[in-house]
């Protein structure tokens, strides 16, 4: 299961670059559109690119939520059934991976709290916990809306553009916090488990 999260994570990296790309790519086509060397339909081909882009990685993050929901679950079921003094609760743990801004802080506790019953830290979860909470916020200044009404031409056309770069951010922050949660999880699954394990 950590495979298949990590992939899943990995594909997340990838479709938020195309968007990150696409994104970008906008400021100058807006600026083309202003110049006259691009038109409406251009315009158009532009958004429904984006669009097709979000909905892939919105589908792609919900399959990467899912298999980190699993492997939690799994990984804190290890330590209940290895250290069941210790209090430990599964399904929570999976389950709040789906709350919005508890996600940020309790499954990361329960996740510690499993690795820590065998008498280990593994800091790197702390790691993977600081990459994910930053590409939440640079994705949320990415995703605010580009305001037309009000604003030069050259304002839009750099409204867009630093949506781009936010959107380039989040995937900076994201490929990071892959790398970290790789690290963390073959040590999460070594102390709850006995061994680095994929199952």
């Amino acid at each position: 299961m950590r495979t298949v999260t990590l992939a899943a994570f990995a594909g997340v990296c990838g479709f938020t670059y195309f968007f990150a790309h696409e994104a970008y790519g906008r400021g100058q086509l807006a600026a083309d559109y202003f110049a006259k060397n691009a038109t409406l339909t251009d315009l158009q081909a532009s958004d429904d690119r984006m669009g097709r882009l979000l909905a892939t990685l919105v589908l792609v993050q919900i399959v990467a939520a899912v298999a980190l929901a699993w492997w939690t679950f799994r990984t804190v079921r290890n330590a209940q059934q290895r250290f069941p003094r210790d209090n430990h609760r599964p399904a929570l743990a999976g389950l709040l991976w789906f709350v919005p801004i508890i996600n940020t802080f309790t499954p990361w506790s329960m996740v510690k709290k499993a690795a820590t019953g065998s008498g280990k830290s593994v800091g790197s979860v702390s790691l993977w916990q600081t990459f994910f909470v930053l590409q939440i916020l640079a994705s949320f200044m990415g995703n605010r809306g580009v305001e037309y009404v009000g604003h030069t031409q050259q304002e839009i056309i750099d409204q867009l553009h630093q949506q781009g770069i936010y959107i380039y951010s989040t995937f900076g922050l994201l490929t990071l916090a892959t790398i970290a949660a790789t690290v963390a999880m073959i040590g999460v699954d070594r102390a709850t488990s006995g061994r680095a394990t994929n199952g």
